[in-house]
């Protein structure tokens, strides 16, 4: 393995290329044929970068007995931190290794050598030739420059409400208030797949209970299937008081890999994040909200980007969160009871909804809800929990808490 030098009299701030990155995003070669750097024959294929993204080209020079990458476009937005070179060569690198500036990551790479070119889209931090690039006579052709598109990650903005029965469904009675929870997304992307799905770097969670209307104490976690962490990562969970301090002793922190499930107990103990009723009395004991003992931060990094389906609107959830990407799951621990995603006693609906008061059944507070057959809430209509389908506003209530009502 070979480390590329630094060049210490450069006095180059990775921080300060931030500023100017703009400047030249989006100046991809369109239409233009990747050239070789002896001059030869070239690879009849067009390199491209997107409007939102900055290119960046690395020549592989030799001179004086020397060999190193160097940045043809002088943007500082990468650098090659290690290379390797081919078995018994000095100078004919196979593959190499970079970073990138704070808080770039490069969506795509195009390597040319031996007259062969390779594009791969997502390669994370490395390139390796073998099995893509092609001398005349089959072998792995060494690397002789190398284009990068570069993007700064977007934000995705999304705020839902989760509100839950706690009991088996033979003895709910359907206020859906036994544990109303604020869920305020921001997810980091640095682009899409195929499918249109970002490619998430990270994404943060405010988790802000609103009230708890049950007499059973619970556990609440938010479960993240292996399947949907697709890349290894880190997270972080930061409990906080009502002024926003950190309660040290209920945080956490830890590692997970791809593909393996991801469940942060967040709330282990509802009962102190509200008293018994709180924010859901029965009514005409509703005299006014009250704040959480405790809200809390998960935040969820991938040390690659990695693809998630994110719903575009709330009503893409489903009413009972089958399209959430996570499982917010609820367990009663009073009494042998689960609630998860799908479950008929979960309720998606936006931030601002009015949650019935204490024993009042949802379909005699909303319009667009029926009693079913079995006994169970029917949801008529999809906009169900909009104000005008409310049918007596006595019934309902909300306190909408946020952050910043949190000491945020």
């Amino acid at each position: 393995m070979t480390e590329q030098g630094e060049d210490a009299d450069s006095g180059i701030d990775r921080r300060s290329v931030l500023k100017t990155a703009a400047l030249v995003s989006g100046m991809g070669l369109i239409g233009v044929p990747t050239v070789g750097a002896t001059g030869g024959a070239p690879c009849f294929k067009d390199f491209s970068c997107d409007e939102d993204a900055t290119y960046v080209k690395f020549e592989f020079v030799e001179e004086d007995g020397d060999c190193y990458f160097e940045e043809e476009t002088d943007t500082g937005l990468i650098e090659i931190t290690n290379w390797e070179s081919k078995e018994g060569e000095d100078c004919e690198p196979i593959s190499v290794e970079w970073e990138t500036a704070d808080p770039y990551f490069v969506s795509k790479v195009m390597a040319f050598g031996g007259m062969d070119c390779d594009e791969v889209v997502d390669p994370g931090y490395s390139y390796d030739a073998e099995g893509g690039l092609e001398n005349g006579g089959g072998n792995t052709a060494a690397i002789s420059n190398l284009q990068f598109c570069v993007k700064e990650p977007q934000d995705i903005l999304g705020t839902i409400n989760l509100s839950y029965e706690d009991l088996p469904k033979s003895d709910s009675d359907w206020d859906v208030n036994d544990w109303v929870v604020d869920l305020l997304g921001e997810y980091e992307a640095v682009g899409f797949d195929e499918n249109d799905d970002p490619l998430v770097t990270e994404f943060t969670f405010d988790i802000v209970p609103q009230a708890r209307g049950a007499g059973d104490d619970h556990e609440w976690h938010m479960l993240f299937p292996g399947d949907v962490l697709c890349r290894d990562g880190s997270y972080e969970l930061v409990v906080k008081d009502e002024g926003g301090s950190t309660i040290e002793g209920k945080s956490a922190s830890g590692s997970f890999s791809g593909g393996s499930d991801l469940d942060v107990t967040v709330f282990p103990n509802t009962e102190e994040v509200f008293a018994d009723l709180e924010n859901a009395e029965v009514p005409g004991q509703f005299d006014g909200c009250t704040k959480p003992n405790e809200w809390a931060t998960l935040t969820v990094d991938f040390d690659e980007p990695c693809a998630i389906e994110i719903p575009d609107e709330v009503s893409e959830l489903g009413f009972h969160g089958d399209g959430l990407f996570f499982d917010p799951w609820l367990e009663n621990l009073a009494k042998p009871v689960e609630v998860h995603k799908g479950d008929i006693r979960l309720v998606v609906v936006p931030d601002d909804w009015y949650w019935p008061l204490g024993a009042v059944k949802i379909w005699d507070a909303y319009d667009g809800v029926s009693e079913g057959g079995d006994g169970y809430p029917s949801y008529d209509e999809s906009d169900w929990y909009l104000v005008e389908n409310i049918v007596d506003e006595n019934l309902v209530a909300t306190c909408d808490f946020d952050p910043e009502d949190l000491g945020a």
